[in-house]
């Protein structure tokens, strides 16, 4: 978990650094509004052409980089989808006594459809702020639900089933439709992305160029619900988690309910009443442990 954690804060600090290169640079020479290039996901690319295409090798090297990242990403979540899917969905319609052959036949052809569908979502995920906001959007949907819940469980003792039930419910309802709604206000052009302010003006034009300004929607803009970035999508679904669960939980709890201390985090453990708190203060020296284990061991 720590090497992950590691791993993934530096790839984040590299993307930051990256984007803070580049507005540095292209500030005043905007490639999208001068005409370099068509789409703002072809930005990077140009970056590394214009800073190390000098440097032999290096723009095919990140090419190939960026390839491997996205096939391998693909691959595993294509199997990790069918998998759920056959052993959630149609493994309770199917024969126990179904050979294994048949099972990979199943699961291959699972891959096949999800695949098909996923190109088909490429020619119409551009209207929705390019591929990692749409991508961020959806998995918010879940993920600030599944935060919630946990951090229910593992923080707060009041917490009980009614109240994460009734708390996920809620989160999932809460999310779908904020990044819903923000994905069809997108799709239909009334909700605009606003970068940081670029211009033209540093361009060393020697032909004659039109250029085209940025038009944005003029209208009306939709309420401040759908308006929020999809970064805080997990944010908001685990707060409305919370407080839905927290509120059920207090109303639904019985009398002589008892916590289990050993679901609460220890660090969350000061929250339990102090007789819940003494008893689950019973843990043993570790010399007393490692003598327990070692007569075990030799009974066996």
């Amino acid at each position: 978990m720590l090497i992950f954690f590691v791993i993934s804060v530096t790839v984040k600090v590299l993307a930051i650094i990256t984007g803070i290169s580049m507005y540095a640079r292209y500030a005043d020479c905007d490639p999208l509004l001068s005409g370099k290039v068509a789409h703002s996901d072809q930005v990077v690319p140009y970056y590394v052409m214009d800073v190390g295409g000098s440097i032999l090798g290096l723009p095919g090297l990140f090419i190939a980089g960026v390839f491997a990242a996205a096939l391998s990403t693909l691959s595993t979540n294509l199997l990790n989808l069918s998998t759920t899917i056959y052993t959630d969905l149609l493994s309770g319609f199917v024969s126990k006594s179904i050979s294994e052959r048949n099972v990979s036949y199943i699961l291959k052809l699972i891959v096949a459809v999800v695949g098909i569908v996923d190109c088909g979502l490429v020619l119409i995920v551009g209207k929705f702020g390019g591929i990692l906001q749409f991508g961020i959007s959806l998995l918010g949907i879940t993920y600030g639900t599944l935060l919630g819940l946990f951090t229910l469980g593992m923080v707060f003792p009041i917490a009980n089933k009614q109240g994460a039930l009734c708390g996920g419910i809620a989160g999932i309802i809460f999310s779908s439709c904020m990044v819903l709604g923000n994905l069809w206000y997108k799709f239909h052009g009334t909700l605009p992305d606003y970068p940081k302010p670029v211009s033209t003006r540093g361009c060393n034009f020697t032909t004659p160029l039109l250029i085209e300004t940025r038009n944005y929607h003029g209208g009306e803009m939709p309420v401040a619900f759908f308006r929020i970035s999809f970064w805080y999508y997990p944010f908001y679904g685990c707060l409305v988690v919370l407080v839905v669960g927290l509120f059920v939980s207090f109303v639904t709890r019985k009398p002589n309910s008892t916590p289990r201390p050993e679901l609460i985090s220890p660090m969350f453990q000061f929250l339990l009443p102090q007789k819940h708190l003494q008893r689950s203060a019973s843990y043993r020296r570790s010399e007393v442990a490692l003598k327990i284990t070692a007569h075990a061991t030799e009974d066996q």
